[in-house]
């Protein structure tokens, strides 16, 4: 299933995995490829407000491949080789759509490809921007529980602190363990689930406008960058199960 319905994306479903299960070990640690440290690219306030807003914009996807390098060097000779013949064959698909259709139906290709590349900027600033490493249940927030069909389209991980909390829930549980489980939730839990994804996102843009470089700084202040490179790529993923 995963195969069939990655094909579009020209990603490599096991490569995807090794990245995924590994981001849920590390949250935002240092080297979490989700947690984008804008200080190691440039010094400039100015440069760092506009590459906070590139990549939470559009730009999250293409930072994101300039990553999956790092993750190939995680995977066994047989996962590699596994890995190659996934990327051949969602681009053979392609190719193959290309070649017997009309070129206007991949204006409905691109379209998708585009928003889809918005969409994944905007949700990854969103679940992890500003949030800290540490216990799962306050590492990321959950937003737009009341959009949907953002939710739909998404499959429900706009729920993403209970999908960082409990990551063996299936997607289409998500939202009804969401509502069982909010009552109990503490005050600091709750005031990161939000009803609204664009609401919430003008705020963070704001913040990124106001981005305080001694701030970050100072997150990382006696933080052994170079120790914790080495540290934590070596670490395994979470359990599958």
């Amino acid at each position: 299933m995963s195969l069939l319905c990655w094909a579009p994306t020209g990603m490599s479903v096991t490569l995807y995995t090794n990245y995924h299960l590994h981001h849920h070990r590390i949250a935002n640690t240092y080297p979490d490829v989700d947690n984008f440290v804008v200080t190691d690219y440039t010094r400039s306030p100015f440069f760092a407000k506009v590459l906070l807003l590139g990549v939470y914009l559009f730009g999250y996807p293409m930072y994101w491949l300039s990553n999956m390098p790092g993750y190939m060097k995680r995977l066994t000779p047989w996962k590699r080789i596994r890995m190659n013949p996934e990327i051949v064959r969602g681009f053979s698909l392609m190719g193959y759509c290309f070649h017997v259709m009309p070129y206007q139906v991949f204006f409905f290709y691109v379209l998708p490809f585009v928003f889809g590349a918005f969409l994944a900027s905007l949700t990854s600033m969103i679940e992890h921007y500003e949030m800290l490493p540490g216990e799962d249940a306050y590492s990321s927030r959950t937003y737009g529980t009341r959009a949907h069909i953002i939710n739909f389209l998404w499959n429900n991980v706009t729920y993403h602190n209970e999908h960082h909390k409990f990551p063996g829930i299936p997607w289409y549980n998500l939202r009804s363990f969401h509502e069982a489980a909010y009552p109990h939730y503490d005050e600091k839990v709750k005031a990161e689930c939000h009803p609204s994804i664009y609401r919430l996102a003008l705020q963070l843009y704001g913040r990124i406008l106001k981005f305080d470089m001694q701030q970050l700084d100072e997150r990382y202040r006696g933080v052994n960058k170079d120790a914790e490179r080495q540290k934590y790529p070596s670490m395994a993923g979470i359990p599958v199960n």
